[in-house]
């Protein structure tokens, strides 16, 4: 978990597809979050834990912290291009939030761990949009993502907030947005 967060929500998804991020198993929740293990999508798991922690949705991309390690000679956060991208995010079919995404770094090999060694830094999992598959050519990277930003993909709505069809590898995020939900 965060700094802090020792009591966190600990969320694991295994298949993630660009914008997207889709199966997602609750690793770790207070005893008093009742909610299915498995999720088809992070959003749908992300949401269950908010509800049975505070009554609402809440804005997951914010919310979630994931422990990541990258080659670059400063913080991923700190880097040219980290959150440069604005995304709409709608929270309840009326509200729309601004989070952002980083499509500049998609190319970036970013390795999420499980947990904090030491060796990385906490991050905002909104900020590290686009999942790139592993192996994807850097030349297919910078199409994708510009194709999928023109297509409007980077938005989130509740229409198309889940279905990620690439499973490389796995990513966690924990729960960091206030004493309650971390």
């Amino acid at each position: 978990s965060p700094p802090g967060r020792e009591d966190g929500v600990l969320l694991r998804c295994v298949m993630f597809d660009w914008f997207r991020l889709g199966a997602t198993e609750v690793v770790r929740a207070p005893a008093a979050v009742k909610v299915r293990r498995y999720h088809s999508t992070f959003p749908e798991a992300a949401s269950a834990v908010a509800v049975a922690l505070s009554g609402r949705r809440s804005c997951y991309w914010k919310e979630y912290m994931v422990y990541v390690r990258c080659d670059l000679p400063q913080p991923f956060t700190s880097a040219p291009g980290c959150g440069t991208l604005q995304c709409d995010f709608c929270l309840d079919g009326q509200s729309m939030l601004a989070t952002h995404a980083s499509p500049s770094l998609a190319a970036l090999e970013v390795t999420s761990l499980s947990s904090d060694d030491g060796s990385g830094e906490w991050v905002e999992a909104g900020l590290l949009r686009p999942f790139v598959p592993r192996g994807t050519a850097p030349a297919i990277v910078a199409r994708r993502v510009a194709d999928d930003i023109s297509k409007r993909k980077h938005h989130m709505s509740h229409s198309n907030a889940g279905s990620a069809h690439s499973s490389s590898g796995s990513t966690s995020a924990a729960s960091s947005s206030s004493a309650s939900a971390a």
